[in-house]
C-alpha cells in the first residue's frame, strides 16, 4: 500500500538516509500591457507594448519537507516592475537543487525563470533534472482537462485558492494586501502540485533515476525506498532478461540493472 506524503516525509528525514533535493516550485508573473483598438484577434506589435512581463513572487518547497518558501515583491518594487531581489533569491534556491518540479514548467515556468536570470546577468545555475507532471497528464493520462485544480479534484487532493484578475490588478498596483494574497496562492499551489507529484510519481516514464543517488543497494528509481519487493516476472528486450520489482512505498515497477542473459548469446532480429 502506497504512504501518504507524511509517511514518506518521515521515511525520507532520516539522518542515516540521504535523498537528493527535489524542489518543487512555481512562479507568479504580471502580464504585459499593451494599447489594443479590440478584444479578440488583435495583433499586438512591439510599438504597441507599454510594458513587459516580470516576476511578482514565487514558491518552492523541498520534497516532503513542512516548510513552504517564497518570496513576493514589495509594494514599491511592484510598481517599478523591479523583480531584480526575488529573481536572485530564486537563483540561489535553484542552484542548490538536484531535480525541479514544475506544473508546464518545460514551456512557461523554467524558460520565464530563465530568461529573468539573463535579464539581471545571472550565470547558468547548475545543471537540474526537470519533471514536469503537466507532460505526464497528457502522455499517460486522458484527464478531461490537465489544468493543475482538474486534476486536482479528480484525484480526491487540495485544490488551488479561487481568485480573477483582480488579484494580479492589485499586485501591479503596488497594494500590499493583494501582493500578500498572492504569495498564499502561489504557496498553495506548490502543496497541490507536490501532492500530484506525489500520486503521478510512479506512472512518469522519463523521471531521473533516484538509485543513482544511493551506492550499494537497490532501491526505487522513482522515490529512492528500500522497501522494495521481487516480482515473479521478468521484463525482455531483443538481448537481455530482466527481474521486475515493484517499489512499496510509491508503487512503482521497474527492472533490475543485471541482464539474466549476459552469459548468453541471444538471437537477434534481422532486418531484412
Amino acid at each position: 500500500m502506497k504512504h501518504s506524503i507524511e509517511e514518506l516525509r518521515k521515511l525520507v528525514n532520516k539522518p542515516e538516509k540521504p535523498f537528493p533535493k527535489i524542489l518543487i516550485f512555481d512562479i507568479e508573473t504580471a502580464p504585459m500591457q499593451a494599447f489594443v483598438w479590440k478584444r479578440y484577434k488583435e495583433n499586438v506589435s512591439l510599438d504597441q507594448t507599454i510594458s513587459e512581463s516580470f516576476m511578482l513572487c514565487w514558491s518552492a518547497k523541498w520534497l516532503y519537507a513542512e516548510e513552504v518558501m517564497g518570496d513576493c515583491l514589495s509594494p514599491e518594487e511592484s510598481i517599478k516592475e523591479d523583480d531584480r531581489r526575488i529573481v536572485g533569491s530564486l537563483y540561489e534556491l535553484i542552484n542548490k537543487a538536484d531535480i525541479i518540479v514544475a506544473y508546464n514548467g518545460r514551456n512557461f515556468d523554467i524558460p520565464y525563470m530563465n530568461q529573468r536570470f539573463l535579464v539581471w546577468g545571472y550565470d547558468p545555475y547548475v545543471p537540474v533534472h526537470v519533471v514536469d507532471p503537466y507532460e505526464t497528464a497528457k502522455s499517460v493520462f486522458r484527464f478531461s482537462s490537465n489544468k493543475m485544480d482538474h486534476i486536482a479534484t479528480e484525484l480526491g487532493l487540495q485544490n488551488k485558492i479561487k481568485t480573477d484578475f483582480d488579484l494580479w490588478k492589485g499586485c501591479m498596483m503596488g497594494n500590499k494586501e493583494s501582493l500578500e494574497a498572492m504569495l498564499k496562492y502561489n504557496k498553495q499551489d506548490v502543496v497541490v502540485l507536490e501532492e500530484i507529484y506525489c500520486q503521478m510519481l510512479p506512472w512518469m516514464k522519463n523521471h531521473p533515476n533516484l538509485s543513482n543517488y544511493f551506492a550499494n543497494k537497490m532501491r526505487c528509481v522513482k522515490c529512492g525506498s528500500e522497501n522494495i519487493q521481487k516480482l515473479d516476472r521478468y521484463f525482455y528486450t531483443p538481448s537481455g532478461k530482466y527481474e521486475l520489482y515493484r517499489c512499496k512505498d510509491c508503487g512503482a515497477i521497474f527492472r533490475a540493472k543485471t541482464n539474466l542473459n549476459k552469459s548468453t548469446v541471444p538471437f537477434i532480429n534481422c532486418s531484412h
